[in-house]
């Protein structure tokens, strides 16, 4: 007997079921990473994942490819976890002495602090969710995020506010939504997002290789 496989309803379990199987991997290899330096890693393995599954690719054994990715640039992605960790811990630091004043300084630097965190957010999300050219080194990548960043800063704090409210959505569902939903169908709301927003997930330009 033939899989109705047109079906609205069985695709959508399907996803269902791809999406927290997916969801699994992402969190036992984030922690396999010890969480703070596997996130990055594991996130970008996890968007690879979700770019051939969008693009109806043929089939192909999903831990595998997951494992592929994950170590495939392990080296830069370790470095980009440890610099996204220390950047964060400083603004978080700088964030929490601003807030303990309130005189005109401590409100300028409240603001400029929590522009830094959103610029911050959108490097880290940039750069886990595209797909770069291989010879491309850390300081390319990273630079490529900012200028995408830069050149649609509303669109890029869109996707940054639909995610949060996504995560919120899952949460007053059921909290556990979450752990079982809530990386995959994050990073699979991103790229639709990307796409109908025409935000790039590739690379900005290659112009900026250079």
């Amino acid at each position: 007997m033939q899989m109705p496989t047109d079906n609205a309803l069985y695709r959508l379990m399907d996803w269902m079921v791809k999406l927290a199987y997916l969801n699994l991997l992402w969190i036992f290899f984030t922690c396999l990473g010890a969480v703070f330096l596997g996130w990055v890693p594991a996130t970008k393995a996890m968007y690879s994942i979700l770019r051939r599954w969008t693009r109806k690719q043929e089939t192909f054994n999903v831990a595998a490819s997951f494992w592929k990715e994950y170590k495939k640039e392990w080296s830069s992605d370790i470095l980009a976890s440890f610099l996204f960790l220390i950047l964060g811990m400083l603004l978080v630091i700088d964030l929490k002495f601003f807030l303990a004043g309130y005189s005109a300084m401590h409100t300028l630097g409240k603001l400029f602090t929590i522009q830094l965190i959103t610029v911050a957010i959108v490097l880290a999300m940039n750069y886990v969710s595209s797909s770069y050219p291989d010879e491309w080194s850390l300081l390319q990548k990273l630079k490529d995020g900012l200028i995408r960043g830069a050149t649609s800063p509303f669109k890029t704090l869109l996707v940054i506010m639909t995610s949060i409210l996504s995560i919120l959505l899952l949460f007053l569902i059921h909290p556990g939504l979450v752990v079982l939903f809530g990386g995959s169908l994050l990073a699979l709301l991103n790229l639709v997002l990307y796409d109908v927003l025409n935000l790039k997930s590739e690379t900005f330009c290659q112009g900026t290789s250079s």
